[in-house]
């Protein structure tokens, strides 16, 4: 592996639209036990966590049904979590997914506090979804992430608690290969308490699994290095 020191220095998708035939995903937990919560106080994400993946930077959550782009071929369960970026809100629900399903529609995102979520603005959500194998939607462990479809096909873009440091990110894909370094940017459109900084990566090659690889820099002037896996779609 390359030392993470160049990506740090380097600072300098096409994917298909959500089809209308995208299948709706049925809850794999029964509706009495839907998992939610929006308080009165903040909960703040740990740091270096990903909080959001989208293909184009809104997505249209507020239909509570979120579209969401699978491999070929997918078979089991994934994970949706939804959080407001002031971290009042958050849900966390299962999802059984067809064998058959490219495109899904995954939802409800809340089933009790959308009344009150509609009012924000439609970038103060942020929406992860991932399978993992073991059917534990808490563990992320061993998780691939796969991406919410937004209103524009041709950015990957992430969402990520960087506890306010300096922050990058750049794609390797499995042959060994990366791409380029991209600074993200902060939050600044919101009290970011969940995530603080969005990261946009552009590349052409899609219909892949890769790492997304963050690079958090504080006053040490030494990068934290996390990693995640992700499917970038065709």
């Amino acid at each position: 592996m390359k030392p993470f020191t160049a990506f740090v220095c380097s600072t300098s998708f096409l994917v298909s639209a959500v089809s209308a035939q995208a299948q709706t995903a049925e809850l794999a937990t029964p509706t009495t036990e839907f998992s939610e919560s929006y308080m009165g106080a903040a909960e703040v994400s740990s740091a270096g966590v990903l909080v959001g993946y989208s293909v184009g930077n809104t997505v249209d959550w507020k239909a509570n049904q979120i579209p969401v782009s699978l491999p070929n071929g997918y078979d089991g369960e994934v994970c949706l979590r939804a959080t407001s970026l002031d971290g009042r809100f958050w849900s966390l629900n299962p999802y059984r997914i067809a064998t058959t399903a490219r495109q899904v529609q995954l939802g409800p995102v809340s089933k009790a506090f959308m009344k009150t979520l509609r009012k924000m603005p439609d970038s103060y959500m942020a929406l992860r979804v991932y399978g993992n194998g073991n059917g534990n939607c808490d563990d992320i462990r061993g998780s691939r992430f796969f991406p919410t479809q937004g209103q524009s096909d041709d950015d990957l873009v992430f969402l990520v608690n960087s506890s306010g440091r300096k922050s990058f990110a750049r794609l390797r894909f499995e042959d060994g290969t990366t791409s380029r370094a991209f600074a993200c940017s902060t939050i600044t459109d919101v009290v970011a308490v969940a995530a603080d900084k969005r990261c946009t990566i552009t590349t052409t090659r899609n219909g892949t699994d890769a790492q997304v690889e963050f690079a958090f820099v504080g006053t040490s002037g030494q990068p934290e290095i996390v990693g995640f896996e992700i499917r970038i779609p065709e």
